[in-house]
């Protein structure tokens, strides 16, 4: 073995043994990926998802978990809405889930009062160390008001 491949055979033992960290893997993700698990959400050609009923609807909003190089054990989230509702906001919670049926769930936070601008959600990081879990977002979007329309533009995940 030449002497540059043992030096670099030996750093990858050295890092390996040392339980090296990877550096936290961020993703944007639109909105239109969350599927309504009641309600109605439209999908839009910009990738928003809004709700355009006059019911409240709840929006299941998926994030891809890293499984390699390492497997993600941590998750926060930021979620971009817009809340033009009068009388409700749009509130989100981060969860994640495994086959077995155990399940994390974060806080719920919700916007602040009704306008056209976009309001940031942040949604404090949750643990989950099995494995075979996978992440996900729930937002209840509510209906319109006055015709005016709440919707879930992005949402970004943080994993580390």
């Amino acid at each position: 073995m030449k002497r540059s491949h043992l030096i670099s055979a030996l750093a990858l033992a050295i890092l390996g043994s040392a339980g090296v960290v990877i550096a936290s893997t961020s993703t944007n993700t639109p909105g239109a990926t969350c599927v309504a698990s009641s309600g109605t959400l439209v999908n839009s050609v910009d990738g928003q998802s809004a709700n355009l009923t006059t019911s409240s609807a709840t929006a299941v909003c998926p994030i891809d978990r890293q499984i390699a190089p390492t497997v993600s054990t941590k998750v926060a989230a930021t979620v971009w809405v817009v809340d033009e509702s009068t009388s409700a906001n749009v509130c989100c919670t981060l969860h994640s889930k495994n086959p077995g049926g155990a399940e994390v769930n974060g806080s719920q936070v919700c916007s602040s009062g009704s306008s056209s601008n976009y309001q940031t959600l942040s949604l404090a990081q949750i643990t989950d160390g099995a494995t075979f879990s996978h992440y996900f977002i729930t937002c209840t979007v509510p209906g319109t008001s006055s015709g005016l329309v709440s919707k879930v533009l992005t949402y970004r995940s943080i994993e580390d």
